[in-house]
């Protein structure tokens, strides 16, 4: 532990440009920790006089990689809290809990509530500090989780989601959903598609459709007003663009 405590001491700029990419990436909402980690990866290999180390216990690496992901929550706040839209799953999450106490995220909520923005903020930078304390205290007995036979974690994963599902409402058919969607997240996962985006379409769904239709009341039921606006128009051809993109 003392040893990588070191080596990230040593490779001060792999931290601080795979924290860069890792806040860039997770500004962009539905991209997710795994998309930066890869990147920051990669950009480190290259950036490397010798690549050839990397996949073989580079220190590099694994710093990248983790730097990165640290620093994408962090990026995944800024669409949350400015423009009300999660950046990952965790933050659909906190969204949701915003909205449930009637705040609304966007503009408004930092101009009126700054207290609530500063407590995001001053938390995610204490929970970067108790985290690695709470690591530090407890690797050694973390690291023997992953010798643990599936078999045995599996049935007790599946009860405490089954308890956790049904809790929500009282309602046992809470639970059959939950394990329908599990179902269609295996299937999805194993077909190769990320569940992450999947989870944020979930939760945005209602908000989109809210907007959408306050929108054509304010045009008086015409799509120009998607259209009509410099930035509009750039976020829905940014929109167009993302979608053909793979093709």
């Amino acid at each position: 532990m003392l040893q990588g405590a070191k080596d990230v001491a040593l490779h001060p700029k792999t931290v601080m440009r795979s924290s860069i990419i890792g806040m860039i990436v997770g500004i962009i909402p539905g991209v997710g920790g795994v998309t930066a980690a890869y990147g920051a990866y990669m950009a480190e290999v290259r950036a490397s006089k010798d690549p050839s180390r990397f996949g073989k216990g580079e220190p590099a690496g694994l710093i990248a990689s983790d730097a990165t992901i640290h620093a994408d929550v962090v990026g995944d706040l800024l669409p949350t809290v400015a423009f009300g839209v999660p950046g990952s799953v965790q933050m659909a999450v906190l969204l949701g809990a915003l909205i449930l106490h009637g705040l609304e995220p966007g503009p408004l909520l930092i101009i009126k509530h700054p207290e609530i923005v500063w407590a995001l903020i001053l938390g995610l930078a204490l929970s970067q500090v108790i985290s690695s304390a709470m690591l530090f205290g407890s690797a050694r007995w973390l690291g023997k989780i992953t010798l643990v036979p599936v078999p045995y974690v599996g049935p007790a994963l599946a009860v405490l989601t089954s308890i956790g599902a049904f809790a929500i409402r009282d309602n046992v058919w809470d639970v059959l959903v939950m394990l329908l969607a599990g179902i269609l997240a295996w299937g999805l996962r194993k077909h190769g598609f990320p569940l992450s985006c999947f989870g944020i379409g979930f939760i945005l769904a209602d908000i989109l459709e809210d907007a959408f239709h306050q929108s054509l009341m304010i045009s008086y039921g015409s799509y120009s007003i998607f259209f009509n606006r410099p930035i509009a128009l750039t976020l829905f051809l940014l929109l167009v663009i993302t979608v053909f993109m793979p093709v």
